[in-house]
């Protein structure tokens, strides 16, 4: 690719400071360098009618509030409107989100039947609840769309008062269906914020990022912001970003700020966290002196942690309260529950000026765009890279961590402490890794390429019926790329899917192999202090070579899989000490896939059965595309067994196969256990609140 520079004037600290700045106009990669220059906020109060695109909920959450609250509008800051689709599934893989601990008790055909005759007459039939479900989604997209015309007629009527638009990917097209009415698509810009996320997230959210980045094709002006240290090597893998022109922001020297870090290989990520902990409490603060003689301290802790579950168990070990504690994830129906079992819910960032709690926990949604102002805040980012989807890759997510803590008087907003958890040999086999799943990348490839090349031979019809078969595979993107497109209904090769395997396999080939890389790694974009510590526990060594020698001496997948989920319960760490042993190449790719999507605790709950594993995750890509909202009415009260029988009808209808639970519900709906008078005898149930 051909990067043209463009050179920041040395008074410039700030974008928006730059009063003659335009970035071109068309489709364009705009690589700031730097996080922190406040580009974002160029974008959402620059003269340009603006779309911003962001990969997270969150972030876009806490862009309205310092927005639209009335410290933002008396600094200055435009108003912006948040298209907000509570239909949208925006799936945000924080290490809870994919691994729900549904009720496991299953449901007999009697007592389907049984359910079925008892309330025949309070369920509507599975075609009226179809058409019910489908006319209030309507209804509701309906309503959100007038609202945003209602918005754009408002700045249209006013001069100098550029619409301001903030959305998630997966809503965008929603927004465009709108703009179009009014606009010619050459009239304002689109701006993707942290579009290197496209890559990361279609390894668990294919089609949603396939067809946002399809629906910006079709737009006038495109801009791809990020200041991710990986575009190029990614990008010239793909047809569509490897033509378009790249511009990267040059600043002046003393504009950018060093990161100063300690790296530090531990045993337990819960036990070191506990320690820095306890020091906080006991006021044993880090210090710095300043040239002036002047010492600050930092009272406030701020941890990255890439699992929801190692979050709780930091709480119940350190015995956290709320009142000290603020805890940062995505607001999925397994983070509130999980949470909620440790006496915690999930906080909100605090904007500008708002106290902060002495410790925030935080998952990977925050990693992206969101702005801490804490004064006096210090950063730990603990490195798992036991998960490929969420492990903290040194050059791609660390300037993004640093790049959170916004304010200057912050003297440790640059320094950072990394827990990493592996302890690996040194000269593992990695060149052998690294030849098998560039092998396996190609093999996809190459079916793909033949499947597609036959697809397109068929007739309309034969088309239709094969891309049908295709999206309801349960081994969708296992042996190949081929993904269906959800506007279109058409089969295409999911190039991002494909970038996205390359990145799993290069972040922990090039980040995690041994010391050296890392440091390397970190050198890229600061000076090191590293501090290494190590240790190997004999039992867990024990537990190692008795894996490596009794894998393969029997070939049955689930008996393969409940040795290594054996050893995972009576370990928890395993997978992270051995994460690049040769125990990743004598394990098949497809445990490991399974093990990372899913988690050990769900594959022990699905009696590790491939069958039963590709089952789940058909239905979780399924249950992506439907809502049972208009199934259950707020307010209203049900039995366990009225809910499990109106959820069998609905899933037989809607050819999913998954097991009828009331808790399926706790996705959708925020719920309060109850008693239920049915026949006059009481049953369990549940009240349904409201919907989430």
């Amino acid at each position: 690719m051909n990067v043209e520079k463009i050179y920041v004037p040395e008074e410039i600290e700030y974008i928006s400071e730059w009063k003659n700045f335009q970035y071109p106009l068309g489709h364009l990669i705009l690589d700031k360098t730097i996080c922190g220059c406040g580009f974002t906020e160029y974008c959402l109060n620059n003269n340009i009618p603006t779309v911003l695109c962001s990969p997270r909920k969150k972030l876009l959450e806490n862009k309205e509030e310092q927005h639209n609250s009335d410290k933002g509008k008396e600094n200055g800051l435009r108003e912006v409107y948040y298209f907000r689709n509570d239909y949208e599934n925006n799936i945000e893989y924080d290490g809870g989100d994919l691994k729900t601990p549904f009720d496991e008790i299953p449901i007999s055909n009697e007592t389907n039947k049984n359910s079925s005759s008892n309330y025949i007459n309070e369920i509507q039939t599975q075609e009226n609840q179809d058409k019910l479900e489908k006319e209030e989604k309507k209804d509701y997209l309906s309503t959100i769309k007038n609202n945003l015309r209602s918005y754009i007629n408002s700045c249209s009527a006013s001069q100098n008062n550029p619409f301001k638009i903030i959305v998630t990917y997966d809503s965008l097209h929603h927004v465009l269906d709108v703009l179009n009415e009014y606009y010619s698509s050459s009239s304002y810009a689109i701006v993707v914020d942290e579009f290197q996320s496209i890559f990361m997230d279609a390894s668990f959210k294919a089609t949603v990022e396939l067809d946002f980045v399809e629906d910006l094709k079709g737009c006038a002006n495109v801009l791809y912001l990020s200041a991710t240290p990986m575009l190029e090597k990614y990008l010239i893998m793909l047809d569509y970003f490897k033509d378009l022109p790249m511009y990267k922001l040059i600043w002046p020297s003393d504009k950018i700020e060093y990161v100063r870090s300690e790296l530090r290989v531990v045993k337990s990520i819960v036990g070191e966290v506990s320690k820095l902990i306890e020091d906080y409490r006991n006021g044993n603060y880090p210090d710095k002196v300043l040239s002036d003689g002047t010492i600050k301290y930092s009272r406030e802790l701020v941890i990255f942690v890439n699992s929801i579950s190692t979050i709780c168990s930091i709480i119940k070990k350190c015995g956290l309260k709320p009142n000290e504690t603020n805890v940062i994830c995505s607001d999925s129906s397994t983070n509130i529950r999980r949470l909620k079992k440790v006496g915690h819910q999930i906080g909100t960032i605090p904007t500008r000026g708002e106290e902060h709690k002495q410790f925030t926990l935080c998952t990977r949604t925050t990693y992206l765009g969101a702005d801490f102002y804490s004064t006096n805040a210090f950063t730990v980012v603990c490195s798992d890279c036991n998960i490929q989807t969420l492990t903290v890759d040194i050059s791609l997510d660390l300037p993004q961590i640093l790049g959170r803590q916004r304010l200057k008087e912050n003297v440790f907003r640059n320094e950072v402490l990394i827990l990493y958890h592996s302890e690996t040999k040194k000269g593992a086999i990695i060149n052998e890794k690294k030849l098998v799943n560039d092998e396996k990348v190609d093999k996809k490839e190459n079916a793909t390429n033949k499947l597609l090349e036959e697809y397109n031979k068929m007739s309309d019809e034969a088309k239709e019926l094969c891309a049908k078969k295709w999206a309801d595979d349960k081994n969708l993107y296992k042996n190949d790329y081929i993904g269906v497109s959800s506007r279109t209904g058409e089969a295409v090769f999911n190039y991002l899917v494909k970038v996205a395997d390359k990145r799993a396999y290069d972040v922990t080939r090039k980040d995690y192999i041994d010391d050296v890389t890392i440091k390397r790694g970190i050198e890229s974009i600061e000076s090191v202090n590293i501090n290494l510590v190590s240790s190997i526990d004999s039992e867990l060594q024990s537990s190692y070579d008795y894996l490596i020698s009794e894998f393969d001496k029997d070939k049955n997948f689930e008996r393969r899989m409940k040795l290594l989920c054996d050893i995972y319960f009576q370990f928890p760490d395993f997978y992270v000490k051995y994460a690049n042993s040769p125990l990743q190449t004598i394990i098949p790719i497809e445990y490991q896939n399974y093990i990372n999507l899913l988690g050990f605790e769900r594959i022990k709950a699905l009696k590790y059965k491939e069958s039963e594993i590709l089952e789940f995750i058909r239905n979780q890509e399924k249950l992506k595309t439907v809502s049972f909202q208009s199934l259950f009415q707020v307010s209203q009260k049900y039995s366990t067994k009225q809910i499990k029988s109106i959820l069998a009808d609905f899933y037989t209808a809607n050819n999913i196969s998954k097991t009828p639970k009331a808790s399926d519900l706790e996705d959708y709906f925020i719920l309060k256990t109850c008693k239920v008078k049915i026949n006059d005898k009481w049953e369990n149930g549940f009240e349904i609140l409201s919907l989430k």
